[in-house]
């Protein structure tokens, strides 16, 4: 809290650097179990981002990927499934479909996809996002979200697909 109020006084409410301090809070709610709290700050946060740098900036749908995945936590999947396919498919053009943040969207929208019962559907866009090596060391968030995902399909009864993801994202 004290760096947000820093960054505000020193850059302003909407800069880019105060807005990612301001999503990287809410975050901290999410973990925390604060979904609705998260939420809320997320979507705060997601209209100074589309204002400041556009609907199509990689931290504008970062931060719809992270209200998708507040909203999956709290049960609201279809909100949770538009936010993270539009977050996914912005992504996907502005980064491509190896990077890390592009990767967290899949696998946040193939947990709402399992969760929903869909897991082939999340399973067929698991394997699309998978092809080629994923750039670079993949972060907690990512690798948190894969193993989820591996541990539902391991529910379901799929080890076999469970253990490949895991081995392909270096999860133990």
């Amino acid at each position: 809290e004290r760096t947000l109020k820093g960054k505000e006084r020193t850059l302003g409410a909407a800069h880019p650097d105060t807005l990612l301090t301001m999503n990287n809070l809410a975050v901290v709610l999410l973990e925390q179990g604060e979904h609705a709290e998260a939420r809320d700050r997320f979507s705060q946060v997601l209209q100074s981002f589309e204002q400041a740098l556009g609907a199509a900036h990689p931290h504008t749908l970062l931060t719809l990927t992270n209200r998708g995945e507040a909203q999956r936590r709290m049960g609201e999947a279809a909100a949770a499934e538009a936010d993270l396919r539009r977050a996914l498919a912005g992504l996907q053009a502005a980064l491509g479909g190896r990077h890390q943040r592009t990767l967290y969207a899949v696998a946040t929208l193939s947990l709402v996809l399992v969760q929903q019962g869909r897991a082939e559907e999340a399973a067929a866009g698991y394997a699309a996002a998978l092809q080629g090596e994923p750039l670079g060391p993949q972060p907690a968030v990512t690798t948190k979200a894969i193993g989820q995902l591996s541990q539902l399909l391991r529910e379901r009864g799929d080890g076999e697909a469970a253990a490949r993801l895991r081995e392909r994202f270096g999860c133990e």
